[in-house]
């Protein structure tokens, strides 16, 4: 007796699946993510008054100042706003915007925060932990997603003016951005111009605080003069500055250490680079025991 044998029952075929690694896992807001993230909204911005959102970053506990962008340099900076998390540097962090990895720049290969427009930002969410493991090199000591603001529509403009507090400078800021919609409100398209001045104060302007630039020394008799510094001449030792041609006057130069400055390098009394009227003027001014580093 013949038995049939039924057909096995055909399997589904599988459907391919497709995996985006980019900062998806940021997805998940400060309580729900298996690491420490902080989140920062644009309302946050607004509400402490600074101007853009590294200044807010860099006054949190995971973030160094940047040194590009600070409000007083003593040399001319790069004008870049950088961020650094713990201070390993800001090659060290991973930035995004809206979970994928953003531009990076110059021989430090870092991006610049200036770059992206203030004003879309919706909110900022920090992973405060080291993802490298997740993103790779960069992340070591975190990753910094920016999320913008895709549904803008219509007009905004912002201005502010603040004053840094130790030097009373003003900084201006403008903010202006257009958007709206188009196909059905199936996409949208939005603009945004930034403008930020900063004033500048020099330290001829600090009053008592000002840094003398000229110091006594011995100048070349031809160019002496009693306001203006002299060219300055090296005396032998053994000589005196007369001796040696010159005379004493006025050089570029001086300390910054204290409030006005101080003159060094000035002859002490009885010593070889001294003559019998600087020995009476100093002793006249009770300064006899002055030191060769000046007086204050």
């Amino acid at each position: 007796m013949a038995q049939s044998v039924g057909e096995a029952p055909e399997e589904p075929e599988a459907e391919p699946q497709t995996v985006v690694v980019t900062g998806s896992r940021l997805a998940n807001r400060g309580f729900k993510a298996p690491t420490p993230v902080t989140v920062v909204d644009a309302e946050e911005v607004k509400l402490t008054g600074t101007q853009n959102v590294e200044t807010l970053l860099n006054s949190t506990p995971q973030f160094i100042g940047s040194q590009n962008n600070g409000p007083t340099a003593n040399t001319v900076p790069g004008g870049t706003a950088t961020l650094n998390m713990r201070g390993f540097g800001a090659q060290r962090n991973l930035v995004l915007v809206n979970g994928r990895r953003f531009a990076i720049s110059g021989t430090d290969q870092v991006t610049d925060i200036n770059t992206i427009p203030a004003a879309l930002i919706k909110r900022t969410e920090v992973v405060t932990g080291g993802s490298s493991a997740v993103y790779g090199s960069d992340a070591i000591t975190g990753v910094v997603n920016f999320i913008m603001r895709d549904d803008f529509d219509g007009a905004e403009i912002s201005v502010q003016r603040r004053w840094d507090e130790p030097t009373s400078t003003p900084t201006h800021t403008v903010d202006l951005t257009l958007g709206g919609n188009f196909a059905d409100d199936k996409g949208n398209a939005v603009v945004s111009l930034n403008y930020l001045d900063r004033g500048s104060i020099t330290r001829g302007e600090r009053g008592d605080f000002a840094y003398l630039s000229l110091s006594d020394g011995c100048v070349t008799s031809a160019t002496w003069s009693e306001t203006q510094p002299g060219t300055p001449l090296s005396v032998p030792s053994g000589q005196t500055c007369l001796s040696a041609g010159g005379r004493p006057g006025l050089i570029a130069g001086g300390s910054g250490d204290i409030p006005n400055g101080r003159f060094f390098g000035i002859p002490t009394y009885g010593s070889a680079q001294s003559n019998a009227g600087l020995d009476a003027a100093l002793l006249a001014a009770g300064l006899q025991s002055a030191a060769a580093r000046g007086f204050t």
